[in-house]
């Protein structure tokens, strides 16, 4: 499991990220957020960005939404 943080002018929260290299899938969390999704491997790119985006959306303003998901994307690219 990774941890990051997230640091923005509203807000720093940690994102946890956890690999299942063996069912191919990704669990990405923001416990501050109470947000947390499950993300297949296979998804990268501007595709991993527009899903993140959508579904953190629901949770923060739209510049941090985008902001966090590009961070996530980042990251799991790392992975």
């Amino acid at each position: 499991m990774k941890i990051r943080e997230s640091h923005s002018e509203n807000y720093s929260a940690k994102v946890f990220i956890y690999q299942n290299k063996k069912e191919d899938y990704f669990i990405v969390s923001i416990p501050d957020l109470n947000w947390s999704i499950a993300i297949d491997d296979r998804l990268y790119g501007e595709s991993l960005t527009e899903h993140l985006y959508m579904h953190l959306f629901n949770v923060v303003e739209e510049n941090e939404a985008e902001l966090l998901a590009l961070r996530i994307t980042h990251w799991l690219q790392e992975v």
